[in-house]
């Protein structure tokens, strides 16, 4: 056999042996799965955030309103939402001291407050703080996100 021959053999070889060095080492990048060890490296996920709950309130509120001298009725169905179902459950559990305070807080708006946009979301937020202030009173904890008026009629 000439040098020619055998320096070719080697570089094959070579060669040979280079690629499945490299072949190895991206199946064990992409193939394999990391070990528990290796994890605690990657960033920590982001934490996963709850679907939200809702919660009807039937029947729907009617109270009285007064529009200067005379009397207007307001009918208000409201729903509720948390991401935590025991707030819902505690929410169910005293709905009706919840009803009696809604009442209250419903009949003591005017005719104008009921018709101004700024005026129902105040009225809004002023539900939301009182359906959580009963449930902490009740409870220790109060837990509902969010109020929506899903009807709002003035006659």
């Amino acid at each position: 056999m000439s040098k020619k021959v055998v320096i070719l053999a080697l570089v094959g070889l070579l060669v040979l042996a280079g690629t499945m060095v490299g072949t190895l080492f991206l199946a064990k990048q992409f193939l394999f799965k990391p070990e528990a060890g290796h994890q605690a490296a990657a960033a920590p996920e982001a934490p996963k955030v709850r679907d939200p709950i809702y919660q009807s309130v039937d029947p729907a509120f009617v109270v009285n309103i007064l529009d200067g001298e005379r009397y207007r009725y307001l009918q208000v169905q409201i729903d509720v939402m948390s991401r935590d179902p025991a707030a819902i459950a505690r929410f169910e559990k005293y709905l009706p001291r919840l009803k009696g305070e809604l009442n209250m807080l419903f009949s003591a708006i005017t005719s104008e407050q009921a018709h101004a946009a700024d005026g129902r979301q105040g009225l809004q937020k002023s539900t939301l703080e009182a359906v959580n202030r009963v449930l902490v009173e009740e409870s220790g904890a109060g837990g509902i996100e969010a109020v929506y008026f899903t009807k709002f009629v003035v006659q």
